[in-house]
């Protein structure tokens, strides 16, 4: 009676090797999902974390710097762009962002490189101050803690920028999505770049979608009212 064998000797080797490179991308997609879980959580709770150590000590030396008076000048003294926009300035912080419907606010630094943005929020170098007539432009990395859900904010919601002597009061008056070369959005007078300033604005910028950057997202918001520090915070951060 023929031998009933399950496999041949001349196959076994093969069969071992198939049986290895089973085992080995078993154990590579093991370690690949374990890597993107691993950045998923830094994604999550890591860049939140750093960005709130940055954060504590920027608002330690802004209020420092309102303290002894060495910080940029309020909308209410006139200024010149260059006046706001010195190199040395860079990674300074300069004023304070509350955005009340996300419960968030940070120190807003001068400049928006990588470096800028890792500690939060960028003023645009060569964009107008708090107040000014022009446009006082902020960005943002799209990232937990930040600009995350910048896209939750809808007209009408108020946006505030604190200074050393003054509260400024903007409103949100929409959003749009453009392309990340269209930079109308943080001119002076978007409505026409290259015009004199005839509104005082704020815009916010960030990478859209979430997990990319081949938009921006631009929220456009503009000053409907100005405060001294000495009456107190504004209503719109008591609610």
């Amino acid at each position: 009676m023929p031998e009933v064998a399950g496999i041949g000797a001349a196959a076994r080797p093969a069969v071992r090797a198939v049986r290895r490179l089973v085992q080995v991308t078993g154990e590579l997609s093991v370690v690949l999902g374990l890597v993107v879980l691993l950045f998923v959580a830094y994604e999550e709770f890591g860049v939140v974390a750093r960005v709130a150590g940055q954060q504590q000590i920027l608002d330690r030396q802004l209020d420092q710097l309102w303290q002894s008076g060495a910080a940029p000048p309020d909308a209410s003294t006139v200024v010149s762009p260059a006046a706001t926009t010195d190199a040395s300035a860079e990674g300074m912080p300069l004023a304070r962002l509350y955005l009340p419907r996300l419960g968030l606010h940070w120190a807003v630094v001068q400049g928006v490189s990588p470096a800028d943005l890792r500690t939060g929020p960028g003023h645009y170098p060569g964009s107008q101050s708090p107040g000014e007539p022009g446009n006082f432009a902020v960005a943002g990395h799209r990232v937990r803690g930040t600009f995350w859900d910048l896209d939750k904010l809808v007209p009408g919601d108020a946006v505030v920028v604190e200074t050393a002597e003054q509260w400024f009061v903007y409103r949100v008056t929409g959003t749009s999505v453009v392309a990340p070369t269209d930079s109308t959005v943080i001119a002076a007078n978007p409505a026409d770049p290259g015009a004199p300033p005839v509104r005082q604005l704020l815009t916010l910028t960030t990478c859209n979608p979430r997990w990319g950057n081949w938009e921006r997202l631009i929220v456009h918001a503009e000053l409907a009212g100005t405060r001294g520090k000495t009456a107190g915070r504004p209503p719109e951060l008591e609610g």
